[in-house]
């Protein structure tokens, strides 16, 4: 007779922002996905990201796979989340944002951000924590579209095609899912040509995430409805339609913008 193993709960974290290098000042975005590796559902998980003091808060949000549980849907400052369930072969996928303070009394070469999780009865403490290093930098050359300049984006993640969007004209882009699966971090669909606004994209847990943002705002993540969304602008409000709540900016301005965006292959 074979005995089946006996429930082993372990949770595995990893965390990386997608870059080497950041400006100072400029936002940087992390990506922390636990996951449950063990062969029984966990509940009560508390999963943590003290924030250094070089990189201060701009909130952050959970989201999770089929049959897991975020503790919190989101939270501002220092990622801090419990209560959180995981099934087994779930995934919890925190998207935290922050900005470089640029500070010289805070100034440093390095920014290190760790991600850990506890939970009752985890048999492995080995993969219960994970650090993601980035170099800060005044300045880097190779400015490319959709970066601040301090990392480029892959060749495969280019921005190309071209689209006015005016107070009367839409415009559509296209989201091809696949391509977001090697990467599993954040990419820049579309960015205004004066860099008004960008719409990030995600893969995490079960679909595809986007939303909107600028220089001085974020807003929420929302699910991908369908294989495109439609950027309107109204007045100063500009709209995501066809990604879950319809997220919204208000921008400084009310166009009309070039947009450049990744086409669908």
């Amino acid at each position: 007779m074979v005995l089946a193993p006996a429930p082993a709960p372990d949770l595995a974290v990893s965390i990386d922002d997608g870059r080497d290098y950041v400006q100072y000042g400029k936002p940087l975005g992390y990506t922390i996905v636990v996951s449950n590796v063990g062969n029984t559902s966990v509940t009560g998980a508390s999963v943590s990201a003290p924030l250094p003091a070089i990189l201060q808060g701009q909130g952050w949000s959970c989201v999770a796979s089929t049959g897991s549980a975020c503790g919190q849907a989101s939270g501002s400052g220092d990622l801090v989340d419990s209560g959180a369930a995981l099934a087994v072969g779930g995934s919890l996928t925190y998207l935290l944002d922050t900005v470089v303070v640029d500070d010289p009394q805070l100034a440093s070469d390095e920014i290190l951000l760790s991600a850990g999780v506890t939970a009752s009865g985890d048999v492995n403490d080995a993969n219960d924590s994970a650090t993601d290093l980035t170099l800060a930098v005044l300045f880097r050359n190779g400015f490319e579209q959709g970066e601040d300049g301090a990392q480029a984006l892959p060749p495969e993640l280019r921005l190309g095609a071209v689209g006015t969007l005016t107070q009367d004209l839409a415009l559509t882009l296209a989201v091809d899912a696949a391509t977001l699966v090697p990467w599993q971090r954040r990419t820049t669909l579309a960015q205004a040509g004066d860099g008004a606004f960008q719409v990030e994209a995600i893969r995490v847990a079960d679909g595809v995430y986007l939303r909107l943002r600028s220089a001085e705002q974020a807003g929420a993540w929302s699910r991908l409805d369908a294989g495109a969304v439609a950027l309107v602008l109204v007045d100063t409000r500009l709209g995501l339609v066809g990604a879950g709540a319809g997220p919204e900016l208000v921008l400084p301005h009310a166009g009309p913008f070039e947009v450049v965006y990744r086409a669908a292959r």
